[in-house]
């Protein structure tokens, strides 16, 4: 009788961060920036996200680590899309001045907003696959480039009228010169709604290289904990 018309273009996105420090007989700052955006009309799907993060103890560097993707969907049919992405990371202590992943392929999106009722009601779900030029820049090691695959998948939940979300994300590029040679990125997470658009939430990123640099290590987890803001342009009863 009365349908919900949704805009064209839907926008959702957040922006968080943490900052922590100690003075006297300790001096550690810590500090992360995480933003995700996300436009989504009927035939086009536009995803940015980006991550820095940084720490010092006594004026010496222990970490600092940046991240940046950016997606294009193009919906061939309802479910069906075409994406191309680009993936950038820097990180001091992996040795890496610049990795670079250049993909496209095909992709599904298995589940959309309002696909089951209830509890289920607002749940998303993707997977992607398709070929990736992946490029490694090294401060001193040799640099390394080759032709890879990359298969993503993207999960999200929010409970309870958006109060709780539980998310997944990870991306996989394993080389198709040498299976053994592989690069993993995985993201956990669960954002909470205090008032309004103000959230908190709890990251878990892991990073896992085969080959990484020598003297450095395969596996970075890195444990976030921000304050922030979300938005989404969804029109909801």
């Amino acid at each position: 009788m009365n349908p919900l018309v949704q805009p064209p273009v839907i926008y959702t996105g957040s922006l968080t961060g943490g900052y922590s420090q100690t003075t006297g007989n300790s001096h550690l700052k810590n500090a992360s920036l995480l933003g995700d955006f996300v436009a989504r009309s009927e035939q086009l799907r536009l995803s940015i996200n980006g991550r820095y993060v940084y720490g010092d103890n006594a004026n010496t560097l222990i970490a600092r680590n940046a991240r940046g993707t950016i997606k294009l969907d193009f919906f061939i049919t309802k479910r069906f899309y075409w994406f191309a992405s680009a993936y950038f990371e820097n990180d001091r202590f992996q040795d890496l001045k610049m990795r670079t992943a250049l993909s496209s392929g095909p992709g599904f999106q298995f589940i959309e907003r309002g696909d089951f009722s209830g509890i289920l009601k607002d749940m998303t779900f993707y997977t992607e696959a398709g070929l990736s030029f992946f490029n490694e820049d090294f401060r001193v090691a040799d640099d390394q480039s080759s032709l890879r695959a990359r298969v993503s998948m993207k999960w999200n939940w929010p409970l309870f009228d958006d109060r709780i979300t539980l998310y997944h994300f990870n991306e996989f590029y394993p080389s198709l010169q040498n299976a053994s040679n592989y690069f993993l990125t995985m993201d956990n997470g669960i954002r909470f709604r205090i008032w309004e658009g103000f959230v908190s939430g709890i990251q878990v990123t892991t990073r896992y290289n085969s080959r990484p640099a020598p003297g450095t290590g395969d596996t970075d987890n890195l444990y976030l904990f921000t304050l922030g803001y979300s938005f989404d342009t969804t029109r909801k009863r």
